[in-house]
């Protein structure tokens, strides 16, 4: 999928049709146009690590040239979201619930959006630690709940490579916050150039708890379309889901 995104001008559409027309694709299309529910977790994912990836890489930014931190100072006030994520994350590894992951997720989304606005220059760091902190619920927790997602909705013939595109949407959303943060910033990140991306992701957050009612109510994420509910063994010995490097 990234290889047909990577140039849109010169596409590669017939890699889609040919996938969408052989009988054992590598990326079954036609999975994705069939299970909606499945298509709906996928851009879930591809929302909620946009949003966590502008934090570490934009607001990281922000925060030593706008806000004029040192490179250690940076860390600092984001080590206690990574800590936050490690954390709350350790009672939903192997558990089969659904709902709560993905509404804390996209509640966490919202609230410490929201609160990114009061960032400027002038903000005491105490403040800058606590709003950002609320990121780690919707790091920690963001991926074990659409990972859960997942082994109920994907075709068990099809698991591995729904497990894969599922690793894409999550580096789609990185691309897509790598993009926001240029245009956003510029040459320097500045107070106007961070609340640029606070309102864009204020939107994002708006989305994603729109995504997830739409689940939950659905039962999208916890229905029977594939394994009647119940998550396969395997799937509850996955690990903490996978945090990005924080940037600084």
């Amino acid at each position: 999928m990234l290889f047909v995104l990577n140039d849109l001008h010169h596409a590669h559409w017939v890699l889609v049709g040919w996938e969408s027309h052989v009988g054992a694709p590598f990326i079954d299309v036609r999975m994705l146009v069939r299970n909606r529910a499945l298509t709906a977790t996928y851009i879930r994912v591809s929302v909620t690590f946009l949003l966590i990836y502008s934090i570490f890489y934009g607001v990281s930014q922000w925060l030593q040239e706008g806000r004029g931190l040192s490179t250690t100072g940076v860390g600092l006030v984001m080590l206690p979201m990574s800590v936050l994520a490690a954390l709350v994350s350790i009672p939903f590894a192997r558990r089969e619930s659904l709902a709560v992951p993905l509404l804390a997720t996209a509640a966490a989304a919202l609230t410490g959006s929201a609160g990114l606005l009061v960032f400027t220059h002038t903000t005491p760091v105490w403040i800058l630690v606590l709003v950002i902190m609320v990121f780690g619920i919707t790091s920690g927790l963001g991926m074990l709940g659409n990972q859960a997602a997942l082994y109920r909705q994907a075709p068990p013939e099809s698991i591995g490579v729904a497990a894969g595109l599922m690793r894409t949407f999550t580096y789609l959303g990185a691309i897509l916050s790598s993009g926001l943060i240029s245009l956003a910033f510029g040459r320097r990140a500045t107070d106007h150039g961070l609340h640029t991306v606070v309102w864009v992701l204020l939107a994002i957050g708006v989305l994603l708890v729109g995504l997830t009612l739409a689940a939950v109510r659905g039962r999208h994420a916890a229905g029977p379309e594939t394994h009647g509910g119940n998550l396969p063994p395997a799937s509850r010995e996955q690990p903490p889901a996978e945090l990005p490097e924080a940037a600084g």
